[in-house]
C-alpha cells in the first residue's frame, strides 16, 4: 500500500464506525434513488411510445366511413391505458422526489451537527490547554487535539458536501422528468378528449352525401 493510500485509510479511521455507516447508507440511498429515476425514464418512454400507437389508431379510424365497434373498444380501451400510466409517472415521481427531499434533509442535518461538533470540540480542547489553576497550559496537547480534530471535521466537511452535489444532480435529473411529464400529459389529455359523441357525429359527416 502506498503512502497516500495508507494515509487515507488512517483518516477514514478516524471519523469513526457511526459516520462510516452513515456514508454507507447515504450510498444506498443514492443508488436506490438512480434506481428510480431510470425507472420513471422507462415509464416515461413506454407512456410516450403508447400515446403514439394510440394517435395511429384514432387516426386510422377517423379514416373509416362506417362505425367499427371493435376499433371503438380499443380505442377506449387504449385511452384508460394512458390514463392509468399517467397517473403511474406522476405517482412515481412524487414518491421519488419525497426520497430525494428526505435524503437532502438528512445531510443537512449531518452538516449542523458537524459544525456543532466541531465548536464543542474546540471549547473543551480550549479548557484542557487552559487547564486548572496553577498548571502551565499544554500547548502541544492543544494542537495535537486540534489538528486532529480539523482533520476529521475536514473530511466529514468534504464527503457531506459532495454528497449535497450529488443529490442536487439527482434533482436536477427528477425535475426534467417532471417537466417532462407536464408536457406528456398535456398531450395525452388532448389525444384522449374525443368523446364518444364527438366520434358519432365525426362518422355522420363523413356519411353525409354530397350536396
Amino acid at each position: 500500500m502506498n503512502t497516500t493510500a495508507e494515509n487515507n485509510l488512517t483518516d477514514m479511521n478516524k471519523v469513526g464506525a457511526a459516520w462510516q455507516t452513515f456514508m454507507e447508507s447515504y450510498q444506498n440511498k443514492k443508488m436506490e434513488i438512480e434506481v428510480d429515476l431510470r425507472g420513471i425514464e422507462d415509464q416515461k418512454n413506454a407512456l410516450m411510445n403508447q400515446l403514439a400507437d394510440y394517435n395511429r389508431r384514432t387516426e386510422d379510424m377517423r379514416s373509416m366511413s362506417e362505425r367499427n365497434p371493435h376499433q371503438e373498444a380499443i380505442i377506449s380501451e387504449g385511452a384508460n391505458s394512458l390514463k392509468s400510466l399517467t397517473s403511474d409517472y406522476d405517482a412515481r415521481l412524487n414518491a421519488t422526489e419525497q426520497v430525494i427531499d428526505s435524503l437532502q434533509d438528512e445531510l443537512h442535518k449531518q452538516t449542523d451537527a458537524i459544525i456543532d461538533d466541531n465548536r464543542k470540540t474546540f471549547q473543551e480542547n480550549t479548557k484542557a490547554y487552559t487547564g486548572h489553576a496553577g498548571d502551565a497550559p499544554d500547548w502541544a496537547g492543544f494542537m495535537q487535539r486540534h489538528e486532529e480534530q480539523q482533520t476529521i471535521y475536514k473530511i466529514k466537511r468534504t464527503q457531506v458536501t459532495t454528497a449535497l452535489k450529488e443529490v442536487q444532480a439527482l434533482r436536477k435529473r427528477w425535475f426534467d422528468f417532471r417537466i417532462e411529464y407536464y408536457d406528456v400529459s398535456q398531450q395525452v389529455r388532448t389525444a384522449i378528449r374525443p368523446t364518444a359523441a364527438a366520434w358519432l357525429t365525426h362518422w355522420r359527416q363523413m356519411n353525409q352525401p354530397p350536396n
